[in-house]
């Protein structure tokens, strides 16, 4: 099985960088998850103002990367 994308290009430019980058952007999801899982279980980075910031971080990287 395969499964083609089509863009019209330029119009569709923003939607071909959101899918071109979407392994990326889940890789992003991924590795907030992971930041949240290990405050909980392990107490890694009590600072709630570190955890907020690294979650930012992530989430920028992200976005940078989506083109927003």
């Amino acid at each position: 099985m395969k499964a083609i994308l089509e863009f019209n290009l330029p119009e569709e430019h923003a939607e071909h960088i959101r899918a071109v980058h979407a392994m990326d952007a889940w890789a992003a999801l991924d590795e907030i998850r992971n930041i949240i899982r290990n405050h909980l279980k392990y107490g890694v980075e009590a600072e709630a103002a570190i955890l907020i910031t690294n979650i930012q971080q992530s989430v920028f990287d992200a976005e940078s990367l989506l083109g927003e």
